[in-house]
């Protein structure tokens, strides 16, 4: 126990710029190892023989790494309930849509009497819409719609301009 030895990237076999141990001092170095009845390291030196290694088979993903990730992803796995459908009674809605009347739901319809876009708030203090506002509509109205299309304003035209024929 008395051989000391540093550890270095610069002395290691692994083709490394930087070891993690760099820098530690080790007491009580080894100073032959026998391994399967060959001597592998004899002061200092180690010493490869071609033909004595063995293939040890590791399959991907091994259940001795990887059991407890996959224990945890089928922990997380979404399991359905199993339920009878539902048979009990269900909104009656023929009276409500009798009563309502179809052109005030249709914004876009003959004759409607709502208008073409509803703000949900009122216009903000500068007089502009809020733009947190939706601009959905089920009919396809816009806000814009009532105003003139004006050709000279290039964001009519599509990305990338218009396109044109070359005969």
């Amino acid at each position: 126990p008395e051989a000391e030895r540093t550890i270095s990237a610069s002395t290691h076999h692994q083709n490394v710029d930087f070891n993690i141990f760099e820098g530690m001092r080790c007491h009580g170095v080894p100073l032959i190892v026998i391994t399967n009845g060959h001597v592998v390291l004899e002061d200092d030196d180690l010493k490869v023989s071609q033909g004595t290694g063995r293939f040890v088979p590791t399959p991907p993903f091994s259940p001795y790494v990887y059991a407890k990730i996959e224990g945890r992803q089928k922990l997380r796995e979404r399991i359905p309930v199993a339920r009878e459908p539902y048979t009990g009674p269900v909104a009656d809605l023929g009276a409500a849509l009798q009563a309502t009347d179809i052109k005030t739901v249709f914004a876009n319809g003959k004759g409607d009497q709502a208008q073409a876009f509803n703000r949900q708030r009122p216009p903000t203090s500068a007089g502009g819409r809020n733009m947190q506002d939706s601009s959905f509509a089920l009919s396809g109205s816009q806000v814009d719609d009532a105003l003139p299309v004006r050709s000279t304003i290039r964001t009519q035209q599509p990305p990338g301009g218009a396109s044109r024929s070359l005969w």
